[in-house]
């Protein structure tokens, strides 16, 4: 009987084992991937990083494009109102010679 006491805890403490081998593998798969992951995380962040800097710079450029367009706009108006005066002083000119 002691034997077969023995065999019995034996085969509990086998099986024990085994099952604490399959946890022991489980967790080391599970480190590998949040290895893994945390790289991943590491990689995204620099990339986010990069695009927020590149969009700052695109709006900075925008906003820039904006105000030279509106320069340019504002020059072309005062441009077409030279040229009417120079046209209305030149009919006047011609109407009156």
């Amino acid at each position: 009987m002691v034997l077969d006491d023995s065999t019995a805890k034996l085969s509990a403490v086998e099986k024990e084992s085994h099952t604490w081998d399959k946890e022991l593998a489980r967790c080391r798969d599970v480190a590998g991937r949040l290895k893994e992951l945390k790289k991943d995380n590491g990689d995204l962040t620099k990339q986010v990083t990069v695009h927020a800097r590149t969009l700052i710079t695109l709006r900075e450029d925008l906003v820039l494009e904006k105000l030279k367009s509106q320069q340019l706009s504002s020059e072309l108006d005062k441009l077409r109102q030279e040229l009417e005066k120079v046209s209305l002083n030149r009919e006047l000119l011609l109407a009156g010679g």
